[in-house]
């Protein structure tokens, strides 16, 4: 596995109802979903959004996709892990890759 990237905001959190709102967007960008990924991507979006013109945040969101797309599998599943383990309480457990868990629980 490779070097674990510097997410600075590996500890941000989105609320249920903001998940709702941007997971149909996120998946327009990844071909699977990851946890961690969701709650970084989107909370940045949902903060530049009251800032920008609608497209901008769009464009942060697949920047963002873009650039999580480099990392492996392994290191995808690692950066979801980790997010998972200081927000126990994610709510994307409801929403995110049921595969995330099985790979951590074989």
């Amino acid at each position: 596995m490779g070097e674990m990237p510097n997410n600075k905001n590996i500890t941000d959190h989105l609320t249920e109802s903001e998940i709702i709102f941007l997971h149909a967007d996120l998946q327009q960008y990844l071909s699977q979903s990851c946890g961690a990924f969701v709650c970084m991507a989107a909370k940045e979006v949902i903060e530049q959004r009251e800032s920008n013109s609608d497209s901008a945040p769009y464009t942060l969101l697949k920047n963002y996709a873009d650039r999580f797309k480099k990392y492996s599998a392994e290191e995808q599943y690692e950066i979801d892990f980790q997010h998972r383990l200081i927000n126990r309480n994610c709510y994307l457990d409801k929403y995110g890759d049921a595969l995330i868990n099985a790979y951590y629980t074989q």
